[in-house]
C-alpha cells in the first residue's frame, strides 16, 4: 500500500504546475477491460490498469493534476473505508518527504451507489506554496470484490473536474 501511495503522490506532484481543464463530459469515452467498465471525460486518459500482489488498480487522469483511482480487492480484504483512507493518506505522507503535506481532516459524505464515502482535506506544500486538495474515497462491494475509489483534485479545480468524477462513479460497473 505504501509503494502504491507513493506512486500516486509522485504523479500528483508532477502535475502541480499543470493547468486544469474542464472535464469534457459531452464526448465521453468508454473503458471496458477485464470486467471493469465506466465512461470517462473525452479529454481524460486511462493511464494505468495493473494487477499486482492480489489487487487491481486503474488510474484515470485529467489534463491537469486531478486523478481518479479504482482499486479492486478480493472480499477477504477487510478494511473499513475510514481505515483505508487514513492508511492511504499516512502512506503518502511518510513516503513523500520532498513535499510538505499538512495534517488531514476527514468528514463523511454521501454518494449514491456507494456504501461509504469520506472526504479528506489536505494541503500539499511545494516551493513555498500551499495547495489545498480534496480527496474523496468511496467503497462498495461488487460480487466477490471490495472496490475502493479515490478521486483527488486541487480544491480550486473541483468545479471543473467534479462532473468527470461523477460520470465515472455513475457509470462504473464490475462484471
Amino acid at each position: 500500500m505504501k509503494r502504491f501511495a507513493a506512486a500516486v503522490w509522485a504523479s500528483l506532484c508532477i502535475g502541480l504546475a499543470a493547468c486544469e481543464k474542464a472535464a469534457d463530459i459531452s464526448s465521453p469515452l468508454v473503458y471496458d477491460t477485464d470486467g471493469v467498465s465506466f465512461s470517462y471525460p473525452g479529454n481524460w486518459q486511462v493511464t494505468e490498469d495493473t494487477t499486482e500482489q492480489g489487487f487491481r488498480y486503474v488510474f484515470v487522469e485529467s489534463p491537469g493534476d486531478a486523478i481518479f483511482i479504482i482499486q479492486l480487492y478480493q472480499d477477504n480484504f477487510d478494511l473499513s473505508l475510514r481505515q483505508f483512507a487514513e492508511d492511504f493518506s499516512s502512506g503518502a505522507r511518510n513516503e513523500l518527504t520532498i513535499i510538505g503535506i499538512s495534517d488531514s481532516t476527514f468528514e463523511s459524505i454521501e454518494k449514491a451507489g456507494f456504501s461509504a464515502a469520506i472526504r479528506e482535506r489536505v494541503s500539499l506544500n511545494w516551493a513555498g506554496e500551499s495547495i489545498p486538495h480534496i480527496r474523496d474515497y468511496y467503497m462498495r462491494e461488487a460480487g466477490p470484490l471490495i472496490v475502493y475509489v479515490i478521486a483527488q483534485v486541487a480544491t480550486e479545480d473541483l468545479a471543473m473536474v467534479e462532473p468527470g468524477f461523477d460520470l465515472i462513479l455513475a457509470s462504473f460497473r464490475v462484471k
